[in-house]
């Protein structure tokens, strides 16, 4: 019938917290990791990835130490290329994304979602840790 994988693209926050000597914090300052899955597990519904994450740090109450604290994000999609039987100077498949934005929504353009986009929750043809939490 087609072909169907999940592409999905992963990073780490780390938020360090440095504060002031009554104890207010400045504001944090975050570094971006790119860090890929550990490993990968095939399940029933779709496939569990396996990320180490590093240990976090909290502030002592010393003015000279930080809080350090990590955050995940995740943009997944399903992706399905269905064979069409064409051959002549057109391409053979049919490419399907998923989670489609809703008909009505005027947002239904695949050619749009190319890259995953970090900035942004409930981007069309992107599934991310807050808008799809459930799944």
């Amino acid at each position: 019938m087609g072909e169907v994988n999940v592409h999905s693209e992963t990073r780490l926050l780390a938020h360090e917290t440095r504060y002031r000597g009554n104890g207010d914090p400045y504001p944090a300052t975050v570094t971006v990791h790119n860090h890929g899955p550990v490993t990968m597990r095939p399940v029933p519904n779709g496939r569990e990835l396996y990320m180490q994450t590093p240990s976090f740090r909290q502030w002592t109450g010393n003015i000279r130490d930080s809080s350090l604290h990590y955050e995940w994000q995740v943009r997944a999609q399903l992706r399905l290329a269905l064979d069409t039987g064409e051959k002549d100077c057109r391409p053979g498949a049919l490419l399907w994304l998923f989670p489609t934005p809703p008909i009505r929504s005027g947002k239904a353009d695949p050619s749009q979602a190319t890259a995953a986009n970090f900035n942004k929750t409930n981007e069309p043809f992107w599934a991310d840790e807050k808008t799809h939490a459930e799944s």
